[in-house]
């Protein structure tokens, strides 16, 4: 009698190559009032090969405070934006959505997406957002 056993396998190999989201980072206005402690915001990020959303940035710091730059990184915080390929390997433009909520306003300047690829800075210039507001801005 002839016993034979066969092992099956599973590869995986990562195939992608492109804008994978690394981290958000927000540079704060530093006017008196353009910091922001009782709001929320969330962040929406496009590319060429699709769009993910990061429901709340906040992490172990005081964010959002005037004049300060927060970084947002990791799946806790990033939510599905964590890793998430953005674009390929061609870059191309990204287009953020900030989204507020809550009584307190916020203001910053700019917005960064860093990727494996490149840091693309999407400027806000100011522009505040308060109560249920949203703005979408195009980066590249």
């Amino acid at each position: 009698m002839t016993r034979q056993t066969v092992f099956g396998g599973l590869l995986t190999v990562h195939l992608a190559h492109g804008d994978l989201v690394q981290a958000i980072v927000t540079r704060t206005n530093s006017c008196i009032n353009c910091g922001m402690t009782a709001g929320e915001l969330s962040v929406k990020v496009c590319g060429n090969l699709g769009c993910c959303f990061s429901p709340e940035l906040d992490n172990d710091n005081i964010n959002f405070l005037p004049g300060s730059t927060d970084s947002f990184r990791g799946p806790t915080i990033l939510g599905e934006c964590d890793e998430y390929q953005i674009g390929d390997r061609n870059g191309g433009p990204i287009r953020v959505t900030l989204i507020h909520s809550g009584t307190d306003g916020l203001q910053l300047d700019s917005v960064d997406i860093e990727t494996d690829e490149r840091v693309v800075t999407c400027l806000v210039n100011g522009q505040e957002l308060d109560g249920d507001d949203w703005s979408q801005f195009y980066c590249d």
